[in-house]
């Protein structure tokens, strides 16, 4: 079948629920980046997905696997970056968790049980979501159970950032604009509007969700 009218299905079949998860998930992907200050990094949210995804983020990423992590400031900015990727990866399904019901006890267990495996061998340029957060922990961490241990943290902190209020408020705002878009909505709209919702002027929105955030992402050598 011709890819563009298998595409034009597919768009066409989505249900209202769906569109509204699909936004929400792209929501919490905007902002994790944005909480973070990496504003400038997404290019656009596009709400008419390709084959590989319904809906996605179009966002520029450190290409975090060519650092030398012998130098120990070097480890500190990837490990620093790597937090910060691992939970823009999993914020889209923690963000479409806390809108729907799920019979499992974790959105992550969930994805890993549908997608029927680890990862652990793979596809290396897999663009799900959990694929590449594991990717980015297993260069961190190494190709061991420090990698799962990390995700799981990662995944944690993710649920606990959306649990914030003020930012929970950012990801609704922006998603139900999301929800009325047919094609693209540009980062530098996306971001307007959360600055708005958030309502104060900063440039790292992390640094006023509470003193855990200001330790978690400390710049140390230690």
């Amino acid at each position: 079948m011709d890819k563009r009218k298998l595409l034009r299905g597919l768009r066409a079949s989505r249900t209202l629920e769906e569109k509204r998860i699909d936004a929400y998930h792209e929501a919490g992907h905007a902002a994790v980046d944005w909480m973070f200050g990496n504003s400038n990094n997404i290019r656009f949210i596009d709400m008419r997905g390709n084959l590989d995804s319904r809906a996605f983020v179009s966002a520029k990423r450190w290409n975090l696997g060519k650092f030398d992590l012998a130098d120990s400031l070097t480890r500190c900015f990837v490990a620093l970056h790597t937090k910060q990727d691992v939970m823009y990866c999993l914020a889209g399904y923690a963000a479409g968790n806390r809108i729907r019901p799920s019979d499992y006890d974790h959105w992550l267990d969930e994805q890993l049980d549908m997608n029927g495996c680890d990862w652990s061998e793979g596809n290396p340029k897999d663009p799900h979501d959990v694929a590449r957060a594991l990717r980015a922990a297993k260069n961190l961490r190494g190709d061991n159970g420090n990698a799962w241990r990390f995700l799981r943290q990662m995944a944690s902190w993710t649920d606990d950032a959306l649990s914030h209020p003020r930012l929970w408020d950012v990801v609704a705002t922006l998603a139900e604009r999301l929800a009325g878009v047919k094609a693209r909505m540009s980062g530098a709209v996306a971001c307007r509007i959360m600055d708005k919702a958030w309502g104060d002027e900063t440039a790292l929105p992390y640094m006023d969700m509470g003193h855990k955030w200001r330790r978690r992402f400390r710049m140390s050598r230690t």
